[in-house]
Order: C-alpha cells, then structure tokens, then sequence
C-alpha cells in the first residue's frame, strides 16, 4: 500500500530517562507522522511504546487493529494486539480512534464493498466472542458462530447468556451457533 514503515532506532530494546531527554535533540520537529497503527508485534520493545506514546501527543491519529487481549497458543495465553494497544494507550493517555480489524464493522463492509460479498448470505466464524463474533454482530452478518477450539470458554458463554437477561446488548451479542469444532459445522 505504499506506506513507509520505519522503526529506526526504535528497534532497540531500551529508551532510559536520559534517552528521553535527548530525544528532542535528535527528533525533527518538522517530521509529520500522521497514524500510528498498532497490532501485534512480536518486537515490541519499551522503545517503541515510548516513541508511538510521543508521536501519539503530538496529533498523530491512533489506529489500533484489534482488542485481542491474547490468543491460544501452546502452553497458554500469548499476548494479542490488545495488550500492545492498552499499552500504547495507557502511556499516550489517549484512546484508539478506530479499531480497523475486529470487532469493527468497519473491515467486514470493506470486504462487502470490494469483493461483492453478500452479507445475507455470510457466516462469520470465530473463536473469541468479544471479537469475532461482535464483528458479525457489528457487520450484520447473516449468521455468526463461536467455535470452542480457541479463547472463549462455555463459563464465557454461560455469563453472557445470564447478563444477556437484563441487558440488551449483551443479548444482541450472543453468537447464532455454538460449535464444539469446525468439524461439526
């Protein structure tokens, strides 16, 4: 898409006290970042957080791609995008804009608008209910499915089906099928 992705100095592990202070000695102030997008980067480094935190106070727009707090893999839970975006948010002080991927509806009506997809006709499948299936839900899918090979737990659905008794939203949240495996569908 041709955007130019940068990292720099910012690749390094470490931005001390004394580090931050330099840097409005070496930081050009004519310099425009526009977005700072955050996802997951298995190379987060503090340096990083310090410098998207920074370019994130000066105006530029923060754009997250997911809440996923983590995901299912080998011997637990591995850090998702979320856990970066909280990170980014709690020391910029600023909450994303957007979120651009999941649970936004935001991706699911750019694929119907460039693929042709028909949303009547569409099963968003997933593992999370707080993302894959709130992006059915929010892209008015026809159908969504939680599948309980990943993330989210029966005791997950058990809770949103009891606070879905009093509360609207959570209702509405609810996936349309519950799956043991994608087998089963």
């Amino acid at each position: 898409a041709n955007i130019d992705v940068e990292a720099g100095v910012y690749d390094s592990v470490r931005c001390s006290p004394q580090d931050w202070e330099e840097m409005r000695d070496w930081l050009d102030e004519g310099d425009d970042v526009g977005a700072v997008v955050v996802g997951s980067d298995s190379s987060f480094t503090f340096a990083k957080l310090a410098y998207a935190s920074l370019m994130i106070q000066r105006g530029a727009r923060f754009i997250a791609t997911n809440p996923d707090a983590a995901d299912l893999f080998g011997p637990g839970l591995y850090p998702g995008a979320g856990a970066l975006v909280d990170a980014v948010a709690k020391a910029s002080g600023k909450a994303p804009e957007i979120y651009a991927g999941k649970p936004s509806g935001f991706m699911l009506d750019l694929l119907s608008e460039h693929t042709g997809i028909d949303l009547s006709r569409t099963l968003v499948i997933g593992d999370r209910l707080d993302t894959d299936v709130a992006f059915g839900k929010a892209g008015k899918a026809a159908m969504t499915a939680l599948v309980m090979t990943g993330v989210a737990t029966m005791d997950d659905v058990e809770a949103l089906v009891a606070e879905a008794a009093t509360n609207a939203d959570a209702a509405a949240a609810l996936p349309d099928r519950i799956v043991g495996s994608l087998a089963e569908l």
